[in-house]
């Protein structure tokens, strides 16, 4: 999953670039593309999240099952829900951040002018979404080899 989410971030990084580009270059009737390419880049951005929070809920789950089965202890449980817990404010993060940046772009849009509260937006989206995403991948990171750990303990307890 750290590779997925590592593709996942970078491809969501260059359309947020495209799109930051084409707002910038693009005169009136270029709009359109920027709003349609930052709308994709908002949309993968959210998808990613959606994603991260879904492999923490059901890894955790698993992770759960396993340690159960195995009679590991709840060690590798309570980390697994410490970073599950510490996922979520982090997604809120985003998600606020994102409809910011929609909210203002749209005032933007409809009123066909440029605003400095969208410029400043799409910045602090960038800025935030950076430091979300370093923080999500070592999280991820640290909870696949949780996971990955787990599954090989609870694989050789059942050849015992």
């Amino acid at each position: 999953m750290p590779r997925v989410f590592a593709c996942l971030v970078t491809a969501d990084t260059i359309l947020f670039g495209g799109a930051i580009l084409l707002g910038l270059l693009a005169d009136h009737a270029g709009a359109d593309r920027h709003v349609i390419l930052a709308v994709l880049a908002l949309l993968l951005s959210a998808l990613i999240q959606v994603l991260g929070f879904m492999y923490f809920a059901v890894g955790g789950r698993i992770i759960r099952q396993a340690a159960h089965q195995a009679n590991l202890g709840v060690d590798a449980v309570e980390r697994a829900n410490a970073r599950k817990r510490k996922m979520t404010p982090l997604l809120g993060i985003v998600i606020v951040s994102l409809v910011a940046v929609v909210a203002t772009g749209a005032t933007c849009w409809a009123g066909s002018s440029t605003s400095r509260f969208h410029l400043a937006a799409v910045l602090a989206l960038l800025l935030l979404h950076a430091w979300v995403w370093f923080r999500e991948y070592d999280l991820i990171y640290q909870f696949s080899v949780d996971l990955d750990s787990v599954l090989t303990h609870h694989a050789a307890r059942k050849k015992k």
